[in-house]
């Protein structure tokens, strides 16, 4: 195929707005979309070699491979190979165990899967990722395991119109399967090649088709330069965030535009005159390597703060990127693509041994979770080491989960309801005090459209001494409803336990010695301290029960560590089992409604111990 250097203009600016997106610019907050405008492109392109082989009867489904290999993996496995000891140096066990599984998954270009299994794309803690971005790559891998062998199959079968016909009705279904998917499982909707491969085929079909459409506007016409520039509206909408991404119209609306400059952009005219000046070429050329660098260089600029970094540093170290994407383009890329400089042969066995070294590292690191074991800092004694007992010890309280109170008058009946947060009080309660006589429910409401109730939950409330509400996020609305709901079914004492957060990331006390560690102290997140603050005003001190606002100090930040050096929080929101006990002892003696349920425990735990009364609580004549 012919060298068209718009299309690397084109890469330019798709690399721009995923770079600037990630960068937390707020003008691109859809300039994730930039990876569907790669995605078109690798469509387009990858179907013209493929058809042109196939049509020239010169096609090589080993020769196809080996350019990708050549194409894909050397630069990836130096950021690979570039990222493994800062993750060792600078990683917590928790973060550098989810490195560890991205290595492995990366190396097998799986790690859209990994990312559909754990954070998502969108999560805060996908941010701290270094490897997060190569889910894209996965994609791309996974269609490129299929796409040769499918078109070899349909030129076959019946030439290019068959090829024509599987690429359309592959697309179609695909974008059918998304729109489906998209309210109903909308991370695997944006991680997974079925939704996914409409794109790729809207590239491939704009390829294939080129030929008839351009007959309608000819290359160098006003009408070509229309549609050219129409194609270049759509996808800065859609970057810029105004195609609202709901369902699909944001990744259809880039999509179609790609297709369109694809189809139109002439380098003398139009749009694509911009696409083809020299630096947007340049920059096009590098976008790989640019695409590669960018998310490590940002997630380890986020990993060595307590507090995420400023817009500013974020863009100066754009500049930084781009070097070290020259680099890779000059030093790795050109040479490992140019069979006449480096054989197949040194280049599989390097980077095939590199590839599976990396794999086992991940393994290894995953199998010691992230060295735990060298972290007492987590354990919540010298003799538990086992490196899920923080994950486990929010999901312990599980076991009371829409349990009905028993006919026992000698119990303090304490509902508790809400998500995770929830729980987290119920393990205050366990660890802060003997609370034997407190018979504890759990009714688990998930979100705020989460209104589900039962003939047991309404007696519950009805029965309860004490109703506690715990949830992560509001809005102070949806909390105010249900504690309008349990008022009007329960007239015992009421408290809202108020939310936590214990900073952005906590990967930073790496870098202190034990001295400064400990007293180490982290910002909320603005959203949780604006919660808190909302919640702590309208519901009042006597109902809210504000545990930030008991651990902040005079600067309104929290500390890390409990005073006998162990962390409050593993993921930053969910206490561990040492933070539990600390808190619950601050709770309980400080907030009057928590206070009554202790002494009220108290005193039936004193009498069931007390000889003078019987089994059922009435004192003995």
């Amino acid at each position: 195929m012919p060298y068209r250097k718009e299309i690397d203009g084109l890469r330019a600016v798709a690399v721009f707005a995923v770079i600037l997106y990630h960068a937390g610019v707020p003008a691109f907050a859809q300039g994730y979309l930039g990876v569907d405008v790669f995605f078109v492109i690798s469509g387009y392109l990858i179907t013209g070699f493929l058809t042109s082989e196939l049509e020239a009867g010169s096609f090589s489904i080993a020769r196809f491979y080996e350019r990708r290999v050549r194409r894909i993996i050397p630069a990836l496995v130096v950021v690979m190979i570039a990222c493994t000891p800062l993750a060792l140096i600078l990683m917590l066990p928790d973060d550098l165990q989810n490195f560890g599984q991205s290595l492995t998954a990366t190396a097998l270009f799986a790690n859209n899967v990994l990312l559909l299994m754990t954070s998502g794309y969108f999560e805060l803690e996908a941010s701290f990722k270094p490897l997060m971005h190569t889910w894209s790559l996965a994609v791309e891998e996974q269609y490129y395991l299929i796409a040769p062998i499918l078109l070899y199959a349909a030129f076959r079968f019946g030439g290019k119109p068959a090829i024509k016909g599987t690429i359309c009705a592959i697309a179609l279904v695909s974008f059918a399967f998304s729109v489906w998917a998209a309210s109903r499982m909308p991370v695997a909707n944006f991680l997974l090649l079925p939704s996914r491969a409409w794109e790729l085929g809207a590239g491939a079909a704009a390829l294939l088709f080129q030929e008839r459409v351009r007959r309608f506007a000819p290359p160098q016409s006003r009408r070509a330069d229309i549609l050219a520039s129409a194609g270049a509206g759509l996808t800065g909408l859609a970057l810029l965030g105004l195609v609202t991404d709901s369902g699909v119209s944001a990744a259809l609306a880039s999509t179609i535009g790609t297709a369109l400059l694809l189809l139109y952009a002439q380098p003398t005219s139009g749009p694509g005159r911009f696409l083809a000046w020299q630096p947007a070429v340049g920059l096009g050329l590098i976008s790989y390597s640019a695409y590669l660098y960018h998310q490590p260089i940002f997630a380890f600029a986020r990993i060595v703060s307590f507090d995420p970094p400023p817009i500013t540093t974020m863009l100066a170290l754009i500049p930084v990127i781009f070097g070290l994407a020259w680099l890779s383009w000059r030093y790795v890329e050109q040479p490992f693509r140019d069979r006449r400089k480096i054989s197949l042969r040194p280049v599989a066995k390097v980077f095939g041994f590199a590839s599976a070294g990396l794999a086992a590292i991940g393994l290894v690191l995953h199998v010691t979770s992230g060295f735990f074991s060298q972290w007492p800092e987590l354990q919540a004694s010298a003799g538990e080491v086992d490196a899920r007992q923080n994950i486990d010890f929010n999901y312990g309280p599980l076991i009371y989960s829409g349990r009905g109170f028993t006919a026992d008058p000698s119990t303090i009946k304490v509902l508790v309801v809400g998500d995770s947060y929830a729980r987290d009080f119920i393990n205050m309660a366990h660890e802060s005090y003997n609370d034997q006589s407190l018979e504890f429910s759990y009714w688990e409401l998930k979100d705020c459209a989460d209104n589900r109730s039962s003939p047991t939950l309404q007696n519950n409330l009805t029965k309860a001494d004490f109703v506690v509400l715990a949830q992560k996020t509001g809005p102070l609305d949806c909390i105010s409803k249900r504690l309008t709901a349990i008022r009007s079914s329960n007239h015992g004492g009421l408290a809202v336990i108020g939310t936590k957060n214990f900073g952005a990331n906590l990967n930073a006390v790496r870098l202190l010695s034990p001295a400064q560690r400990y007293a180490a102290t982290v910002r909320p997140l603005a959203e949780f301290e604006a919660l808190n603050e909302a919640c702590a005003a309208s519901i009042g001190p006597s109902i809210y029960v504000d545990i930030m606002g008991l651990l902040r100090d005079k600067a309104g930040r929290l500390p890390i560590f409990t005073p006998d050096h162990k962390f409050i929080s593993e993921d930053r929101n969910h206490v561990t089992k040492a933070g539990a006990a600390y808190i619950g002892q601050l709770i309980f003696a400080a907030h009057p409604v928590l206070a009554d349920m202790a002494k009220a425990g108290q005193i039936v735990h004193d009498r069931q111990r007390d000889p003078a009364y019987s089994a059922s609580g009435q004192r003995r004549l």
